[in-house]
């Protein structure tokens, strides 16, 4: 278990040297970072992909809480940390849902199939009349269009 946790070490020293800036990396009190380095593996190698966001970055669950714990403490104020420990709270409580991919394409397929049926309703509802204009406007407009594109 120890292996584990310094790695996860490793990874939030790896992180922080990389992403941020000298001034805000200085905002993390010394002996905080000293600990951090102390529990670290030296030899870990965690590789970032420069063309990938923060965001995208294969980072462990446990390095994410720890710099966001960091983050928490030295980056922002009382009333944006209120508003994380708000935002974390509802992530917890939020019933879990698992999606299945094809479960979602049989939903989204269902929805168009409904949507399409609407839509066939409603234009075996129309006159014929309107259809006629629809369909003579149609050529106008397209006849119009290529006298402007012989212009």
């Amino acid at each position: 278990m120890e292996k584990v946790n310094s790695q996860v070490y490793a990874e939030v020293l790896i992180i922080l040297n990389y992403y941020l800036h000298p001034e805000e990396f200085n905002r993390i009190p010394q002996e905080k970072l000293q600990l951090i380095a102390s529990k670290a593996d030296k030899d870990f190698v965690m590789e970032i992909d420069e063309e990938k966001p923060f965001e995208e970055q294969n980072i462990s669950k446990r390095a994410k809480a720890i710099i966001l714990g960091l983050y928490k403490k030295y980056f922002i104020n009382d009333e944006q940390g209120k508003k994380l420990d708000q935002l974390l709270k509802y992530i917890e409580t939020k019933p879990k849902q698992t999606v299945n991919y094809n479960d979602r394409l049989k939903q989204i397929n269902s929805e168009k199939k409904n949507e399409l049926s609407k839509n066939e309703v409603v234009e075996n509802t129309e006159n014929k009349s309107l259809v006629e204009i629809n369909f003579f406007q149609k050529i106008i407009n397209k006849l119009k269009s290529m006298l402007r594109m012989k212009k």
